[in-house]
């Protein structure tokens, strides 16, 4: 089964220029620095006016090719890019960049940073190859201007650690996630909100793998940071306890996922209010528990109160809202709703359709749960034609060892097994094992589950 949770990792470093522009006119700075003040509080309609109002003075106090009208071009980017219009983001941000290297050249701090936030936003899109190439120009500026032992150079390892895991390349997300761990001990020291966040980012990879001693031991260091340095009522102590509850949930520990998401939540409520996607997350995530429990009463509950935050905040065309609607979906499908089901994975679809296009791996999510719907439903030929659509999908934008790839490649195998086709069932078990085992590893709970199906069709094949 595969089901879309958001997951809070927020905490993944990401270098960008200050959220405010220092010019001469006091009232750019003064717009500018309201403006973040709302886009930290999630609203960014209005960050996106007074950011506007910021640019407005720039251009007309210090033209266009001034580093700070470089800046304000980089934070309406940023905005765009947390509203999920990749679109603007990218047009904003190569703004910023054309300023940076007619003013500054190529090998500048400056530079850097809008290749590093071109970069982000191919990785949102799930363009993995651009968000590489993108990433490591502005590496390759930071070890030449920086050096090895550098902040910016740990971000820029992270950057691209970030890449690897989303391709579920998790030994070389741990490479580059130890490079920049390595580097924000030597600089910073063992107390510091980059090293949490290196902690934080080690966990999670260890997390996916399914080796939950290691994730929760990385994950309670970055805690034990975020507990000394912020407090308890801190956002980055929110992902922690966010976190440390995803461990359980995947665990199927309910009770502690549930408590420590609840923490999350109520710093959440305490530091954001209501209204704020970081609410939304945690909203989700308790909805999760619930799912997976078979509360769906309650996960419903939850998942509409992340709904609206998310309707609210971001408006109908954004991913988290289509999470919502995915997740929705999902507490209909396994209650027997196979209408409303579709319903919901639908509106889900045609969201990541509009803003991320068809190659993208949470379009392929959709396809591969409306199939789910279709098998359950036992019609086998739709389910097939959903589960290749997202085969299809995984395999040119992850590649052939994924352990999503995995995923679709036994759910394919599942449909043959159902209609008896057992040859075409062991050749789509046999691909999902050799990957489990590959990217998994034996022992995961994945990976026992492909092998008792296989295990199942062979026999079937020996009577």
């Amino acid at each position: 089964m595969l089901k879309k949770i958001l997951i809070a990792v927020a905490r993944v470093c990401t270098l960008g220029l200050p959220l405010h522009t220092q010019v001469t006119q006091a009232d750019a700075e003064k717009y500018a620095t309201q403006a973040e003040q709302y886009y930290q509080q999630g609203k960014y309609a209005k960050a996106l006016e007074y950011f506007n109002k910021a640019l407005a003075i720039c251009l007309k106090v210090l033209g266009e090719n001034h580093p700070d009208t470089a800046t304000c071009y980089n934070n309406i980017g940023l905005v765009y890019d947390s509203q999920g219009n990749y679109a603007q983001a990218l047009e904003y941000y190569e703004k910023s960049l054309a300023i940076d290297l007619k003013v500054h050249g190529e090998n500048h701090p400056s530079t850097a940073t809008s290749y590093n936030n071109i970069g982000a936003v191919y990785d949102s899109q799930g363009n993995y190859a651009q968000a590489l190439e993108y990433y490591e120009k502005s590496l390759a500026i930071d070890l030449k201007v920086s050096g090895e032992n550098h902040p910016d150079t740990a971000t820029s390892y992270n950057s691209i650690g970030v890449v690897y895991y989303e391709q579920g390349n998790y030994a070389k997300a741990l490479e580059y996630y130890n490079k920049a761990l390595a580097i924000f001990l030597k600089v910073h020291g063992e107390n510091h909100p980059d090293t949490a966040t290196s902690y934080n980012n080690i966990g999670e990879v260890y997390r996916q793998q399914g080796y939950y001693a290691q994730a929760l031991e990385y994950y309670e260091k970055s805690l034990a940071i975020d507990l000394k340095v912020h407090g308890e009522n801190h956002p980055s102590t929110a992902t922690s306890y966010n976190n440390i509850g995803a461990v359980y949930d995947s665990q199927g520990n309910y009770a502690q996922a549930l408590e420590y998401y609840e923490k999350s939540l109520a710093i959440d409520l305490k530091v954001h209010g209501e209204n704020h996607p970081s609410t939304a997350t945690s909203y989700n995530n308790i909805g999760a528990v619930y799912d997976s429990q078979g509360n769906y009463a309650q996960a419903l509950e939850y998942y509409e109160k992340s709904l609206a935050i998310d309707l609210k905040v971001h408006g109908e065309n954004h991913p988290d809202t289509a999470t919502s609607y995915n997740n929705i979906g999902e507490v209909y499908r396994q209650q027997g709703y196979y209408a409303q089901a579709l319903e919901y994975y639908n509106k889900a679809l045609a969201i990541f359709l509009k803003i991320n296009g068809e190659n993208h791996a949470d379009t392929a999510v959709c396809y591969g749960n409306i199939g789910l719907v279709y098998d359950s439903q036992g019609n086998y030929a739709q389910a097939l034609e959903f589960y290749n659509k997202a085969l299809a999908i995984r395999l040119k934008v992850l590649g052939e060892n994924h352990a999503d790839t995995a995923v679709y490649y036994g759910n394919i195998g599942g449909v043959y097994s159902k209609q008896g086709n057992y040859a075409k069932a062991l050749e789509y078990f046999n691909k999902a094992l050799a990957i489990a085992q590959k990217v998994l590893g034996p022992d995961h709970p994945d990976t026992k589950q492909i092998s008792a199906a296989l295990q199942f069709v062979e026999n079937k094949l020996s009577k």
